[in-house]
């Protein structure tokens, strides 16, 4: 017997033919479906990546948006200060002038006042003078004829001295 005549040769050439022949198929359709799975990871690799750069992206622009709104917040907060130092100052120096105002406005009613009160005391001493006077010249001449013109002068007096 011969090799080739035994049924195990055959088997095993039948065998190697399959392989071959089915195996160069096989592997088309394997080298395909590996082929397609890396294009679908690669795809999705891409995909990953450009959503990572995506969301870097926008974090950068918040961390900036953050940045900038906190340096508008120093600035409002700084205008806020240096507003209300000038208010402070101004109402300061209002509130000053009102008591300026106020005391220079009081000062003068004093002075007022006194003088109201010194031209009062005149004409109340005036009074008392005149009426003093008055008293010692009618005792004084009482009974004698006076002349007219003292007599006149005596009626007078008050107005002349008032004030």
């Amino acid at each position: 017997m011969t090799v080739l005549s035994t049924p195990t040769f055959w088997v095993m050439v039948s065998f190697l033919l399959f392989i071959v022949f089915a195996g160069r198929h096989m592997w088309k359709i394997i080298s395909k479906s590996l082929d397609d799975h890396s294009q679908k990871i690669k795809g999705q690799l891409e995909q990953a990546t450009s959503l990572r750069e995506e969301a870097q992206a926008l974090l950068n622009q918040r961390r900036r948006d953050l940045a900038e709104t906190n340096h508008h917040i120093d600035d409002i907060l700084n205008n806020a200060k240096k507003e209300s130092e000038i208010l402070k100052d101004k109402s300061r120096g209002d509130i000053e002038h009102v008591f300026a105002h106020q005391e220079k406005s009081t000062l003068s009613r004093i002075s007022q006042m006194e003088e109201q009160a010194l031209l009062h005391l005149r004409k109340a001493a005036a009074d008392i003078i005149v009426d003093a006077s008055k008293d010692v010249f009618t005792t004084a001449i009482a009974g004698k004829k006076v002349d007219p013109l003292v007599e006149q002068t005596l009626k007078d007096f008050p107005k002349k001295i008032s004030l």
